[in-house]
């Protein structure tokens, strides 16, 4: 039945299969345009996801401030899996990575900076898979905005 819906999908639009290869690289691309790849060619580390290797993390955040929320690891890289977010009064939560102290050195965003508002959150990711991947020797860091409560959790795999 599948293979019918299919059919009559590729004549209906002009579909050129034989076009439609697979790419190269396969990009998921973040809130702020960076490419995570996700192609067959570089897959998510055995054990990625739902797996006992995956460590977690709490974010407890009551400041305007850059928070280390995973320290980097010289040759492995961090694959969150899932992460959540809530604010307890109104402030932007960012998550960013890069080297040095509180990742000051080379830092990149992730995400784009949520606008929370009290009572209010995001959360992304159910564990099964990785929804974001820090390069190699990174650090994972928080940036937020203003002086108010955000509470929360990062679930990852560093290897």
């Amino acid at each position: 039945m599948k293979r019918i819906f299919l059919a009559l999908f590729v004549l209906a639009f002009g579909i050129d299969l034989a076009a439609a290869q697979a790419p190269t690289v396969l990009c998921l691309r973040t809130p702020v345009g960076n490419c995570i790849d996700v192609s067959p060619s570089n897959p998510l580390p055995v054990g990625a996801g739902a797996s006992t290797n995956t460590q977690s993390v709490p974010i407890n955040i009551a400041t305007a401030a850059t928070t280390q929320l995973v320290a980097a690891v010289s040759g492995s890289a961090i694959y969150v899996t899932s992460w959540d977010i809530i604010a307890g009064g109104a402030g932007n939560f960012q998550l960013v990575y890069g080297t040095g102290a509180l990742c000051a050195t080379g830092q990149v965003a992730l995400t784009g900076a949520y606008p929370l508002t009290a009572q209010n959150g995001i959360a992304k990711g159910s564990g099964a898979g990785a929804v974001l991947k820090i390069p190699v020797s990174n650090a994972l860091c928080a940036v937020t905005s203003a002086a108010v409560q955000m509470s929360g959790s990062v679930s990852y795999l560093q290897q």
